[in-house]
């Protein structure tokens, strides 16, 4: 049986598009360097959701990512969607949005910062 999708997305990492569905490119990264990638996602479900992930390096099969182990690095991500909303405002003087109810505890009351660079931006 085929599960309802818990997000959707929105956006993928800025400059990282590629032709190949699901894969996000930054250029080349020398050993022990990173990268971060970022996505705009709206969640649809809400519930506990597992996301996995898979770092390859070389579009074109002649390079490799390389983790602990000489193993490509993968993982997971345990993602928990509230079907509370989140309460927010913005702060007058500064135009920051402040969130102040539902969503995660650990996100209430900090500013969310609308500027490109907290988005992913280059």
């Amino acid at each position: 049986m085929r599960r309802r999708k818990a997000w959707i997305l929105e956006s993928g990492p800025r400059g990282g598009t590629t032709a190949y569905v699901n894969t996000w490119a930054k250029g080349e990264l020398p050993a022990g360097e990173t990268a971060r990638f970022e996505w705009d996602v709206t969640a649809v479900e809400a519930g506990t959701h597992e996301l996995t992930y898979r770092v390859a390096a070389g579009l074109d099969g002649k390079a490799r990512a390389q983790g602990e182990g000489e193993r490509a690095p993968e993982g997971d991500v345990t993602v928990t969607i509230t079907d509370r909303p989140t309460d927010a405002r913005v702060d007058p003087d500064t135009g920051e949005v402040i969130l102040e109810g539902g969503g995660s505890p650990d996100d209430r009351n900090d500013p969310i910062d609308p500027s490109e660079e907290s988005r992913g931006g280059e």
